[in-house]
């Protein structure tokens, strides 16, 4: 739902038996923010991010995981209306991260029941910096916790809660980047 395309690739490949596994993802998205005052969109901000990813993990049990690797990215920031007062920006991304995944879900596009819970630390090491602003994602730390939970109320009803926290650690990174309160459509 929404304006803001994605594209996502992934191959996953078992290593000496079914616990350890290598995964590479390639993705391409685009996401719109909007500056919203006395509710009207005054400006908007589009980041353009095309990312690879490798992660090498241990499956915990049939239900979790555990990950970690690298990521590469092109990233372009672009105003796109209005004037948001942030800055343009193209170039390079890398980092690390560490990803845990717990996924009870009885589907994964349309569940009735379980829950899923991911909880990540990112460190990004190179980011893309505007002439004559100090501040920047490099050395970006970063934690994020995000939990689903589903439950049948009937054959055509589900009861559903979505929970999210976040934090970034040391100095604010710049929009694209900062966590927002609420989340429509997360569930896509």
């Amino acid at each position: 739902i929404g304006a803001d395309p994605s594209i996502t690739a992934v191959l996953y490949e078992p290593i000496g038996g079914a616990r350890l596994f290598a995964r590479g993802v390639a993705t391409a998205n685009r996401r719109t923010l909007g500056f919203v005052r006395d509710q009207r969109t005054v400006a908007e901000y589009q980041e353009d991010r095309a990312t690879a990813i490798g992660d090498l993990g241990f499956n915990v049990s049939r239900e979790s995981e555990v990950s970690g690797g690298f990521s590469l990215a092109r990233v372009s920031d672009t105003v796109t209306a209005g004037d948001p007062g942030l800055p343009e920006l193209k170039g390079r991304e890398t980092g690390v991260h560490l990803r845990w995944v717990t996924d009870t879900q009885d589907s994964p596009t349309v569940p009735s029941r379980g829950f899923r819970l991911i909880g990540s630390l990112t460190q990004t090491f190179d980011s893309p910096e505007a002439e004559g602003l100090t501040r920047t994602n490099r050395d970006l730390t970063q934690a994020e916790l995000i939990g689903w939970w589903f439950k049948w109320v009937g054959p055509r009803n589900r009861l559903f809660t979505v929970l999210s926290a976040g934090t970034s650690f040391d100095d604010p990174p710049l929009p694209p980047r900062q966590f927002t309160l609420g989340y429509p459509f997360l569930l896509g």
